[in-house]
């Protein structure tokens, strides 16, 4: 099973195991750290999501990457406020 059929059926805690036990062959592949961000970020670890995103700008190949991902990088700041807004019931 894949990690992405992982998602799917049992949700991103599930996925991340399998993510990160990849980590020495891609840690240098941004791609694999935008995997990893988009798996923290559905389980709301913003803060680690943030991180990864960073990673992956600093390790993108073009221009056109490098203009998306600090764009994820802002919505995971978002996120980031509006679950804290949630939880101290200011919704």
């Amino acid at each position: 099973m894949t990690a992405i059929e992982e998602i799917f059926r049992d949700g991103p805690a599930a996925a991340l195991p399998l993510v990160d036990a990849l980590s020495e062959p891609l840690a240098g592949y941004h791609l694999w750290h935008v995997t990893r961000a988009d798996l923290l970020r559905r389980m709301e670890r913003f803060d680690e999501a943030i991180a990864s995103y960073r990673s992956a700008r600093e390790l993108a190949g073009n221009e056109a990457e490098r203009r998306f991902l600090p764009r994820r990088i802002w919505q995971g700041q978002i996120d980031k406020i509006l679950s804290l807004c949630k939880q101290m019931g200011l919704e």
